[in-house]
């Protein structure tokens, strides 16, 4: 990974094998598993670069694993450049992370698509303390469907600085549409920061 600041070069590091100091319990190796890498997001509002978040493909305790451990982690995230990482795991679902957003009003508030609905912390740093909870279901009554895509858009209301709302954009896999206007499978924010479009299969909607 390459630093916004040096974005001209060439030079490429593997920051895999870069240690995870939170993470005890994996002797601190970042995905040991050695799942598939399923989302990368980079913390805009962060002008040196060097804060990125990392989804996992992987599944724990349930044959897909090589170890036979009760939770693979699923998110990793990074503010040096991934010369160290952290575990942000912490009350995630057992499901593949298949998207990241940092909220671009506020990089505390992170949002997932997972393999079973969309969650979000107003919290990231949380996180990394495995004894405090920090993530919870995006909205309310959303089915549990495999979310592929998030991204912050303005709503029609306007953007928050005239007084409007700011929404989040996702897309997730499902068999049909969720919801109706103001209702939605997208659910509302709570967060006041941005709402979500849940991308995949048959199923693309804004709210």
């Amino acid at each position: 990974m390459t630093p916004s600041s040096v974005a001209g070069s060439t030079t490429w590091s593997d920051v895999t094998g870069s240690p995870v100091p939170n993470d005890p319990t994996d002797v601190q190796t970042f995905n040991r598993a050695q799942m598939g890498i399923s989302a990368i997001a980079v913390d805009t509002t962060d002008t040196t670069g060097k804060t990125v978040y990392v989804g996992i493909a992987g599944f724990g305790g349930q044959g897909f694993a090589p170890l036979a451990w009760p939770n693979v982690p699923v998110l990793y995230g990074s503010t040096d450049a991934g010369s160290t990482w952290q575990n942000l795991t912490n009350n995630l679902p057992n499901a593949p992370v298949n998207a990241v957003l940092v909220d671009p009003a506020d990089p505390a508030i992170v949002y997932v698509g997972t393999d079973v609905g969309a969650y979000v912390t107003t919290s990231i740093t949380q996180c990394a303390i495995v004894t405090q909870d920090c993530w919870s279901a995006y909205g309310a009554g959303l089915p549990a469907v495999r979310v592929t895509t998030l991204s912050a858009v303005d709503s029609k209301w306007g953007d928050v600085a005239a007084g409007g709302d700011k929404r989040t954009r996702g897309v997730a896999g499902g068999t049909g549409e969720h919801g109706a206007e103001g209702d939605d499978g997208c659910g509302d924010d709570d967060t006041g920061h941005a709402g979500l479009r849940c991308a995949g299969r048959g199923h693309d909607q804004w709210r």
